[in-house]
């Protein structure tokens, strides 16, 4: 049976294929160029929040603005009188912690 090698090494890929770890992701203080959330360039290791990830945003008085959802977020910490503008009607920010 010939297909028999090629279904256990796209088994065993499949085992070892993950997503990415999460991380930790820090608002830059302050931002390079805008305060949206999306900008790669606003956060720490230059990727914005995704999946799993724990937020942090602990800059002085800086008004964050989300105008798209947010991808499910294992957390958010906000601190030091930082805001969250909702800009769109169907904005939301989702964490389970």
């Amino acid at each position: 049976m010939r297909t028999l090698p090629f279904n256990v090494f796209f088994l065993l890929s499949l085992a070892f294929t993950g997503s990415a770890p999460a991380a930790t992701v820090t608002w830059l203080t302050p931002g390079p160029s805008t305060n949206d959330w999306s900008v790669a360039t606003n956060w720490s290791g230059g990727n914005a929040p995704t999946n799993g990830d724990d937020v942090i945003i602990t800059n002085l008085n800086i008004g964050v603005r989300l105008t798209n959802a947010t991808p499910s977020l294992a957390s958010i910490l906000l601190s030091n009188k930082c805001t969250l503008i909702f800009s769109n009607w169907d904005t939301s920010l989702t964490a389970t912690n």
